[in-house]
């Protein structure tokens, strides 16, 4: 009985070990990501769609940087849980931002009805399925289940928005194409690791390009303006 139960203990410690390395990566990329943003952020403090990004970020980017610097604790846990939920609303908002930046860019283009409803109901849904505590936000497993089903109706979002965009191609001179790829890049980094980050440590890498096609929005948005 005693070797198994020191087993046991030594397969615990093995575990937390693996969770507290998982946890310090996810820090330190995310830390210099969200950086980019705030960069972005200072070069047109104007642009919504940067607010938006930076100003979800920054409520889980401030206890990250702490729990990577001083540990973490259940005051940091639960402040970066709620961090995160906060940012996954406003990563919703920035997508139906970026439908409106579609209709006032485009204003000689009609959105169908059917598309702009599917972005609208799924955002929605997103942002419910958000709010529910069942999400677990505050604790390290979090809920699988419930993780799948707010990323699927987001996917939908994105894809209503990518429609859009398909929609315009090329009107005006504007190479807006340029945002469907974009698009795609940051949802092909982004839903690998939001479901598998916590198991698969260098999934966590997909966050810098994630970043990045963010950045090229950013950057295709500040065009508009100029």
């Amino acid at each position: 009985m005693d070797h198994k139960k020191k087993k046991v203990n030594s397969n615990r410690h093995i575990q937390q070990r693996k969770r507290s390395k998982v946890m310090f990566f996810w820090d330190q990329h995310k830390t210099i990501t969200s950086c980019y943003e705030l960069i972005a952020k200072n070069v047109c403090e104007n642009y919504q769609l940067t607010l938006t990004l930076c100003g979800g970020d920054a409520f889980h980017l401030v206890p990250r940087i702490i729990r990577a610097v001083h540990g973490s604790n259940d005051r940091v846990k639960r402040q970066l849980g709620i961090g995160l939920q906060v940012s996954s609303i406003t990563m919703t908002v920035f997508y139906i931002i970026l439908m409106y930046v579609w209709k006032y860019t485009f204003p000689e283009l009609t959105a169908p009805v059917a598309v702009e409803a599917i972005i609208w109901i799924s955002a929605i849904i997103r942002i419910v399925v958000c709010i529910l505590p069942q999400n677990n936000w505050c604790t390290d497993e979090g809920n699988m289940k419930l993780s799948i089903i707010r990323n699927a109706v987001f996917a939908v979002t994105g894809i209503g928005v990518i429609i859009l965009y398909a929609i315009s191609g090329n009107t005006n001179g504007y190479h807006m194409t340029r945002m469907i790829a974009a698009i795609i890049i940051s949802f092909g980094c982004y839903l690998p690791v939001t479901l598998f980050s916590k198991t698969k440590l260098k999934v966590g890498l997909l966050m810098i390009p994630k970043t990045c096609a963010y950045m090229w929005i950013v950057a295709m948005g500040l065009q508009l303006l100029l």
